[in-house]
This record gives structure tokens, C-alpha cells and sequence, in this order.
């Protein structure tokens, strides 16, 4: 039976989630409270941190503009921008500040089109670790037809960065590989299948998650497919099976509330929210919401482990999947979507797999974080293997989109 699209019904339901999560889940609810309360100082540093870094970024290009424009405007915005530092502000006044001075340069855009480069040269600063990889990759057509049109198109989707703005997380330990793959893919499955939905994206995510929590506080296993696919989806078949990989994919590959850096989701959730106009207070609310969600989704599966209960998704036990294992799934069902046979949709989540745990391998046997030879070796192995375990399933699940 089809679920209505009423507020009413997403309200009550999305009550359940707050209830159930507050009073149930791993922690005791007094915990928890003041694990909250540490969570949105916490995630107001980090997205400050970011947001400062960006406007230095911006400062020198404003001061190039203001030697061949002295508006008023200009001029005092600089002034701002130089005085950050002695603010005295912290916490969630200093990122509502921060946001509002991004957007006072965002209206200063006619008279200083330069400025905006900051944002392009964060961006490429952060995808420049991958520059020789690509560059390896379209070395590797020469002669073949179309593949040099084919291994730019992956590489675009794919997008592979390292963040820039890392600082230690919430218990104090430092990401020293804080890099991401195919979170643009994801986005831009989101923005189309919003286009959709009878439900806003976080009404859909909020219904699957309290759906989710009633199954655990009875004592009943959970199949997220069945829950999902029964919220009055526009979709069917095939492309209802990637909405549902992205939805899976946005709860399990996003941070917490303890990451140190803004990820990809987090990005997604202010970008999206400057584009809709949000003031800057509207704005730092969102990335709350957006965060409590994830934390909520970790804490529903580790309350489920705990119960010893098991998580499907269309009946495959995804209880022991972490982010690995939802990206690979995800990839392969959009390169089925698209058009590509078993063994190429299978090939590109499998390479990403290889070059992103090459990464992780390194960063392992130094630093903070350092294992041993061994140890390194097998958790190589180990998470290499979820890549191509997970492929296949995801590319198996969307193919059966195809019949039903």
C-alpha cells in the first residue's frame, strides 16, 4: 500500500525518529543531550574554518580589484576581510558572520568578477592530487576511437578530491586521507530525482528513517528497499533502484557530526541552500538538520547491530556495509542505467576502489594514525574487496529493475 504524501503524516512520522533515536538508541538519553550540545558548537568551527580559508583565498584578489576600483563598496568590504581576525566572535556568530560576508562578496560580483576565482582555486587545489592520474588515463587511448571522450566523461563523474580544510575531529583525531570520489555523481542523481518526489528529499529521507526505527524498537529486521520503494516514488524500475542507491549512498558516505572537514553532503546541503536564497542563520540551520540526520542514520544501524537484528537492502544483509561498499553499489547501478555491459560498470567502481585505498594504504603507515606492514596490507585487502563485492550486487539489483 502506497503512503500518502500528507505533512501531516511525514510530522508524526518524523517525531518517531526524534523519539526513538533520543531515548533508544546506543547512547542513554542524557548522554546523547550532551553529546548534541558539543556536536553544533562543534560543527559550527569546522564550517567556519572552511569559510575563512575561502575568504583569504578571496582577500588578494580583492585587493588587485580595488587598485583599479575605489567604489565605496569596494573599499569597505576589503576592510572587512581584514578584519576577521579580530572579531572576537566564536562558535555558531562567527560562521553566521563568516556566511554573511560570502554573501555580501557574492553582490559585489559585477564590479569585482575576479573575486569568484577563490572558490575555483579551492576547488582545483583540492582535485589536485588526481591531475596525473587523469592525465595517465587519457595517455592510455592513444589510437582507440572515442575513448579519450569516453575516460574524460568518467573522470568528470567520478571527480576524485581531497579536502584542503582539515582539522582534528571531535574525539581529537586528525583524517590524514580526508579524500572523496563520485559525490558529484551523487548530487546530480539527487537534483534529477528530486525533480520527481512527491516528498521534499529530507521528507524522504525522514520517512525512511523513522520507518526504519519503528521496525527496530519492535524487534523486526528491516529491508530498506521494501520500506523505500512503498513512499509513493514517481520512479519505477530501474531508475527507482539508483534513487534509492543515491538516498543510501547520501546517509552512509556523508560525515557526522564529529568530522573534522566540510564533506561533500555538508557542501551540498550550503550551496543548495545559497541558491534558494537562505540568510545566513537559515542557512547554519540546514547544516544542523542535515547533520542530525546522518547521526541519526549511523545511530539506527549501530542500535540495530546491538539488537543483533539484521539490515537488508531487497534481501542481501547489508549490516557489516560501510561508505566502500554503498558508493561501489551505487556506481555500478548508474553505469547499468547508462548503458554499460556487466564488465565495464563493474570495472570503473572497482579502479576507484584500488586508487582511493592506495591512498588510504599510505596514509596508514604514517603519521598519527601508523600501522604496521601487515596490518596495512589487510585492511587494503579487506576494503578493496568491499569495492568488488558491492559492484556486483549493485549492478545485479539494478539490472532486476529491468523486469519489476
Amino acid at each position: 500500500m502506497m503512503i500518502k504524501n500528507t505533512h501531516l503524516q511525514v510530522q508524526k512520522l518524523g517525531l518517531g525518529v526524534l523519539f526513538f533515536c533520543s531515548s533508544l538508541c546506543a547512547f542513554s538519553q542524557g548522554q546523547r543531550r550532551e553529546e548534541k550540545k558539543g556536536y553544533a558548537e562543534f560543527r559550527a568551527v569546522v564550517f567556519a574554518n572552511h569559510l575563512k580559508t575561502e575568504l583569504e583565498l578571496r582577500q588578494p584578489l580583492i585587493e588587485r580589484c580595488s587598485k583599479r576600483n575605489q567604489s565605496a563598496q569596494i573599499v569597505e568590504y576589503l576592510e572587512k576581510l581584514r578584519g576577521i581576525s579580530k572579531l572576537g566572535l566564536s562558535g555558531q556568530s562567527f560562521t553566521i558572520h563568516l556566511l554573511e560576508l560570502m554573501d555580501q562578496g557574492e553582490e559585489l560580483k559585477s564590479l569585482c568578477p575576479e573575486m569568484m576565482k577563490a572558490s575555483l582555486q579551492l576547488e582545483n587545489d583540492q582535485r589536485a592530487r588526481f591531475n596525473r592520474m587523469k592525465q595517465a588515463a587519457l595517455k592510455t587511448c592513444v589510437g582507440m576511437k572515442d575513448c579519450k571522450d569516453i575516460a574524460q566523461y568518467l573522470i568528470d563523474d567520478i571527480d576524485p578530491y581531497c579536502v584542503r580544510v582539515v582539522q582534528k575531529d571531535f574525539n581529537g583525531y586528525l583524517d590524514t586521507n580526508p579524500c572523496m570520489a563520485s559525490s558529484k555523481r551523487v548530487e546530480q542523481n539527487l537534483k534529477l530525482f528530486q525533480r520527481q518526489r512527491q516528498l521534499s528529499l529530507n521528507d524522504d529521507l525522514d520517512l525512511l528513517l523513522a520507518r526504519f526505527s519503528q521496525k527496530i524498537a519492535k524487534g523486526e529486521n528491516a529491508d530498506l528497499w521494501e520500506i523505500y520503494r512503498t513512499q509513493g516514488n514517481a520512479w519505477k524500475g530501474v531508475m527507482l533502484r539508483e534513487q534509492f542507491l543515491s538516498a543510501m549512498t547520501l546517509l552512509a558516505y556523508s560525515g557526522t557530526s564529529e568530522l573534522g572537514y566540510m564533506d561533500w553532503s555538508t557542501t551540498f546541503v550550503w550551496k543548495e541552500s545559497v541558491r534558494q536564497g537562505f540568510s545566513a542563520e537559515a542557512i547554519m540551520e540546514q547544516i544542523h538538520k542535515h547533520k542530525y540526520r546522518i547521526d541519526i542514520a549511523r545511530d539506527l544501524m549501530n542500535w540495530a547491530r546491538q539488537k543483533n537484528l539484521k539490515v537488508y537492502f531487497a534481501g542481501h544483509d547489508v549490516g557489516s556495509w560501510n561508505r566502500h561498499n554503498y558508493v561501489a553499489a551505487f556506481l555500478a547501478c548508474h553505469y547499468h542505467n547508462s548503458g554499460y555491459e556487466r564488465t565495464e560498470a563493474l570495472l570503473i567502481p572497482r579502479i576507484l576502489g584500488h586508487a582511493y585505498e592506495s591512498l588510504d594504504f599510505l596514509s596508514h603507515r604514517k603519521g598519527a594514525e601508523y600501522l604496521n606492514l601487515k596490518s596495512s596490507m589487510n585492511e587494503f585487502k579487506a576494503d578493496t574487496g568491499r569495492y568488488i563485492q558491492s559492484s556486483a550486487w549493485g549492478f545485479d539489483f539494478c539490472r532486476q529493475g529491468r523486469f519489476n
